[in-house]
């Protein structure tokens, strides 16, 4: 009996071994693309408003309503590739060209750093989709491409992503990198002070922690009622307020 059982399973894991091996070649490359051009529109329309309220020029509603526009459009061309209607790649393809092309003839909607991070996107989305193009309008390809792809390595790739964002958010802020440059040594003085506060609160939180944890578990009425009061202090209280009482 255990040996049937045995021989069952090892049967159900044959077909999905098989099914990943049927993947249509080049169906990872058109997920990256997928993945691209909806991270592209996302991107498009969290910076839309960033751009508008933190700019000095006085920026056209029109190329305000176009660069929206062109974000919507990556991010339906993007998920129209999960579709099962083969044209929707068509349809991908023309809204990465169509941002590129829009973002060099108007020298960006803020500054050129926009028109570089748009083409250099648009080049690698326009060579995904071509490597892919055996993929298109075949969902579960997509779907059992992404399983193939190792779960830490999507994680990576999102926080990677968090830090392209924020780096962008940096460029487009119009920091004085002359300033940095000039005050470098004092802001890395800054920097070690900051690493060592970190570190010192740290090594107090652990310690208190402790005490109040051996507290809260005390025989001891003094070390009990202490702890209480400390944990329920510190929890029962927004932090601006023991800023101010400290």
């Amino acid at each position: 009996m255990p040996t049937n059982t045995h021989q069952q399973r090892v049967g159900e894991a044959r077909p999905a071994a098989r099914y990943l091996s049927e993947i249509p070649q080049g169906s990872t490359f058109e997920l990256m693309a997928a993945w691209l051009l909806m991270a592209e529109g996302a991107l498009a329309l969290i910076f839309l408003p960033v751009i508008i309220f933190t700019s000095d020029l006085d920026i056209p509603p029109g190329d305000i309503a176009t660069f929206g526009t062109l974000g919507v459009s990556l991010l339906l061309g993007g998920a129209l590739l999960y579709s099962r209607w083969a044209a929707t790649w068509w349809v991908a393809l023309a809204a990465a060209l169509a941002a590129a092309a829009w973002l060099v003839a108007d020298k960006g909607l803020n500054s050129w750093s926009e028109v570089y991070v748009g083409v250099g996107l648009a080049i690698v989305q326009v060579l995904f989709l071509i490597l892919g193009r055996r993929a298109a309008g075949k969902p579960d390809s997509l779907a059992l491409a992404s399983a193939k792809i190792p779960f830490r390595l999507k994680v990576t790739l999102v926080w990677l992503a968090i830090f392209f964002i924020i780096g962008l958010f940096l460029a487009l802020s119009d920091l004085d990198a002359a300033w940095m440059r000039g005050n470098a040594r004092y802001i890395a003085f800054g920097l070690v002070y900051t690493i060592a506060l970190a570190l010192g609160a740290i090594v107090l939180a652990v310690v208190t922690a402790l005490l109040g944890a051996l507290g809260r578990l005390s025989h001891n009425p003094v070390a009990y009622g202490l702890s209480g009061f400390y944990t329920s202090f510190f929890r029962g209280t927004p932090l601006i307020v023991q800023l101010f009482l400290i």
